[in-house]
């Protein structure tokens, strides 16, 4: 099928981003799928990287936890 658009895929990214936030984990293929949308840079502004990157700053110092399910 075809793929999801953009508007999506940035309600996809925030709504994980809240997730992660709230419960101070996220998921491995949750990380992989944020880093993908990172790496991508496909439809996303300036506050969407630092968002995402916020999410990846909080795994490096510890305070979100990648759980392998």
């Amino acid at each position: 099928m075809g793929q999801p658009s953009q508007g999506k895929a940035i309600a996809t990214m925030r709504s994980l981003v809240e997730s992660c936030l709230e419960s101070h984990s996220i998921s491995h293929q949750d990380y992989l799928t944020l880093s993908c949308m990172m790496l991508s840079g496909k439809g996303l502004s300036m506050e969407d990287y630092q968002t995402i990157n916020s999410v990846f700053d909080r795994i490096q110092i510890g305070r979100i936890r990648v759980v392998y399910r």
